[in-house]
């Protein structure tokens, strides 16, 4: 079984705009989690974003030839207080993820962690 845990390399990030993570490849990966603490007076939503394009030679390198973008349907989140995430996806049937945060107003908040733990065969 293959599992991996990595940062998403948003920690420390302010929430004062809009965050797009780095995209994170499920070849071979069938269930994955993501999770985000954040404090401060953060206002806003997370949501999560899925893509079949290939990527750069067909394997794990997320280049700009990943560009079709799909919100997944009821991972939309409103954020107003400080606390956390956790995203756990079960069958996931794409090659590529990614964590966005959209800002609605004035946020005085920061991500603290963010990270993402995958397993598949």
């Amino acid at each position: 079984m293959r599992i991996q845990n990595e940062d998403l390399t948003l920690s420390g990030t302010d929430m004062e705009s809009n965050i797009t993570s780095s995209p994170i490849w499920l070849g071979h990966i069938v269930n994955y989690s993501i999770q985000v603490v954040f404090t401060g007076s953060p206002n806003g939503a997370f949501k999560l974003q899925a893509s079949n394009d290939k990527g750069a030679n067909d394997f794990k390198i997320a280049s700009a030839s990943v560009t079709n973008w799909t919100d997944i349907s009821s991972t939309s989140t409103n954020i107003t207080t400080a606390g956390n995430l956790m995203y756990n996806i079960e069958n996931a049937g794409y090659r590529w993820v990614r964590l966005v945060w959209t800002d609605s107003s004035s946020s005085t908040a920061a991500i603290t962690v963010a990270r993402y733990n995958v397993k598949g065969v």
